[in-house]
């Protein structure tokens, strides 16, 4: 059977392309700007920039995940080159990036499918174009091991009607699988 990965698009522009470079970069991110840590968390934000711009905060953002033990990481992204109304799921087995694939939990990809599906469906040509979820890899992998799954998600409208059903969903989704889960927040802190 074969394997679906969704490849890096920024790779190389967003962050290294080289494997020792970029983990070498990510290990004095969160040396040089990683915070006090707090209790493990449930959420972060987290820059969807280049690493060159948004290092500081990539390393504040990620430090309080280390020693951290998660199932699946929920990866909140917004669209940038087109809207269109609901939340995507990736159709893909994997996401790319330098150091090593991340497995998308297929799992939870069905249960919110089945949550919701005048809102979530199956959306490949949107992650295929977003770089937000990729740039968080990296940092995901290099702290929780090439064993964590990802639940990436790409937002294509946001209202307060759409926000709670999201909101509603991600609960439901957390109560019935009984795993830890961490949620990411792609953003531009605008």
């Amino acid at each position: 059977m074969k394997v679906l990965k969704r490849p890096t698009i920024v790779e190389g522009f967003f962050y290294p392309e080289n494997r020792e470079i970029l983990s070498s970069f990510i290990k004095t991110s969160l040396s040089a700007y990683g915070l006090p840590k707090v209790k493990r968390p449930f959420s972060l934000i987290a820059p969807h920039a280049s690493y060159v711009y948004a290092s500081q905060v990539f390393g504040a953002s990620y430090s309080q995940i280390i020693d951290e033990q998660y199932d699946t990481v929920i990866i909140l992204s917004p669209i940038h080159k087109m809207a269109f109304p609901g939340i995507a799921l990736s159709e893909s087995d994997c996401f790319s990036s330098p150091l090593g694939d991340l497995n998308i939990d297929k799992d939870d990809n069905k249960f919110l499918l089945k949550y919701n599906k005048d809102n979530f469906f199956y959306g490949e040509k949107y992650h295929l174009l977003e770089h937000c979820i990729e740039v968080q890899l990296p940092y995901l992998y290099s702290i929780l091991g090439k064993d964590i799954k990802i639940l990436p998600l790409i937002l294509g409208e946001t209202n307060t009607k759409f926000t709670i059903m999201l909101s509603k969903a991600i609960m439901s989704l957390m109560e019935k699988k009984k795993k830890k889960y961490l949620l990411v927040v792609a953003t531009d802190l605008s």
